[in-house]
Formats: C-alpha cells, structure tokens, sequence
C-alpha cells in the first residue's frame, strides 16, 4: 500500500473544524505523493510533516489577538454548516431534522446552555442528527450541533452523553472554532500587496499549510474535556463517565489499528492534535475525582437506561441509576 492512501486516511480523520475542499487537500498531501517511493519510513516521514504545522508563540498571539464580532461569526458558522450539509449530501449521508433522537439530543442540549459564558449570545442551538455509525459529533459557530448516530449509540449512559456535548458547547462558547477565521483574518492581513516580498510569499503558504492540518489544538481539546465534565456534575451527573466513554474509545481504536496498519499510522498523526483517548481518560479521570471530592456526599446519576431509551433524565428518572462514591 502506498504512503498516498495513508495520506488519505489523514484526511479523513480531519475534523470538521476546517472544511477543506479536494483542491486543497490535494495541494497538502502533494509532498507526501512526491516522497512515497523514497527510502522514508511513513510513520517518521507523517510525523515530521504535521510537526511543521506547529505555530510559534508569535503567530499564536497575532491570530488570539483578531476580534471576530458575533454577526461575522454567526455568518461564518452558517457557512461552515452549509458546506458540511453538501459533503454530507455528497456522501449520501442523510441529516435527521425531525425525529426521537433530535428530539432526545436537543432536550439535552437545551439544559447544557445555560451553563455557557456566553450564553445570551445563542438564542437557539440547534440540533441535528447524522445518519452514520461513526462516533462523532460536531459543533459550528453561531451554535448549530451535530449528533452521529455512531455516538448515540456508543455512548454507555445520559452521563456521559452529556458530557460530550458539553464538550461541544465548550467549543462554540470558547470561541475555539474560530481560531479558523482568525487565522484566515490573519493570512488576508499578511498579504497585504503594498508589503509583499517573496519571504513573505514563501511564509504565507507555510501558514496556510497549518490552517488546514491544525483544525484544533491539543490544549483546545483538553479545556472542552473539563468542561464537558464540570457541566455535567453541575447538573448531576456522574462526570466519572465520561471517562469511561474515552476508555471505550481508546480500546475500540486499538482494534481498529490491529485490523488496518496503515489507519492506526493515520491515527497516530490525527492524534498529534487531538489528545489521545487513553490521555483524555486519565485527565478526565484526575478532574472527576476532584470534582467528587470536593462535594463529598453528592448523588449522581448515570442514565444508562435513559440514553438507551432517548428519554432523559428530567423525563423519567429510573432511582436505580444513582450512584454514591
């Protein structure tokens, strides 16, 4: 198997945090065709590749610094969704508007808002449900969610459900998603004709290169895992499961890596800038803990029965669910 098809399989993996078209990715994954037939082990030749990706402290700051104002966020967010709803409509994957599942979700979601920061700037968010086995779920500025059917069904309780579209709440109130439109702000304001150099020219593309590869960065991720999880205990939820949910992502991944080599490599680099489930599970783990034992006493549910129901917990509390320390 070529070192083209694993590039492949990176760009698969991407999240949906940036929306790149073929034209794009092809351009991105053009040094990897060209090297495929090198005497370069994969793993080594992958990993230098995305560690190029990374962003110096200076560009960092420059990119924090652009202020995005809510309308040009809601706009950009908008786009995002329509073009996420044509990839989606390109693959002949059905998005539920109506239907149990919506229904569950958002009933779900509609009790996370509140807790956002920023929650009087997101009148509505919005829910929709993909029909697909993957474990996914995805958030968009301006405050549109999407649900997997994967996810719904893999979670092992409400609990940690929740905890994962917290998750993806923290995101959207973070304004982690547009760490995207900053740096496109950031490249229109760096090719300013009137200051043009080849220098300049030359680092432009290197920046654009990380504006693909780098949707989301590691300690992004981290802070959307503790909120997901303080939310949840807030409303009463056993945060605990969450961690199992990684610990059971992390295992069905090494089962997947054993049956296909070359999407356990893609995997490998994908992680790079997403933590990985065991790192995620241990993080979670430490938090929960905390979180418990700085309310000693305190019931919380799990909701096993309620996620396999789509009833949620407000709708039917099953006691038996309850769980002590």
């Amino acid at each position: 198997m070529t070192l083209f098809v694993s590039a492949l399989a990176v760009c698969w993996l991407l999240p949906a945090g940036t929306q790149v078209v073929h034209a794009q990715l092809n351009d991105l994954f053009k040094p990897l065709r060209e090297l495929q037939d090198r005497d370069v082990e994969p793993a080594q030749l992958l990993s230098s590749f995305l560690e190029r990706s990374k962003y110096t402290p200076e560009e960092l700051e420059a990119i924090e610094r652009i202020q995005i104002p809510i309308k040009m966020e809601m706009e950009y967010g908008q786009q995002s969704v329509e073009k996420f709803r044509d990839e989606l409509k390109r693959q002949r994957i059905k998005i539920v508007r109506r239907n149990q599942d919506v229904a569950y979700v958002q009933r779900l979601v509609d009790t996370l808002h509140p807790l956002m920061d920023r929650a009087k700037q997101y009148k509505k968010l919005q829910v929709f449900v993909v029909e697909s086995p993957e474990v996914m779920a995805w958030a968009y500025p301006g405050g549109t969610i999407f649900v997997y059917e994967g996810l719904l069904n893999f979670a092992p309780s409400e609990a940690a459900l929740v905890a994962v579209l917290g998750h993806e709440l923290s995101h959207i109130d973070r304004g982690h998603q547009l760490f995207d439109l900053k740096r496109t702000q950031r490249i229109k304001q760096t090719l300013n004709p009137a200051s043009f150099s080849m220098q300049q020219l030359m680092s432009n593309q290197q920046f654009f290169l990380k504006s693909i590869a780098r949707p989301f960065r590691p300690e992004e991720e981290l802070l959307a895992d503790l909120d997901g999880a303080r939310w949840a205990f807030q409303l009463g939820y056993d945060p605990r499961e969450m961690a199992a949910l990684f610990q059971r992502m992390q295992q069905r991944q090494q089962q997947k890596n054993g049956q296909n080599p070359w999407m356990g490599l893609a995997a490998m680099s994908f992680l790079q800038t997403h933590p990985a489930s065991d790192v995620r599970f241990q993080k979670i783990s430490l938090a929960s803990d905390e979180l418990i034992d700085a309310h000693p006493g305190r019931p919380l549910y799990r909701g096993i029965k309620n996620v396999r129901q789509r009833e949620t917990r407000l709708q039917k509390e099953h006691r038996d669910e309850m769980v002590g320390q």
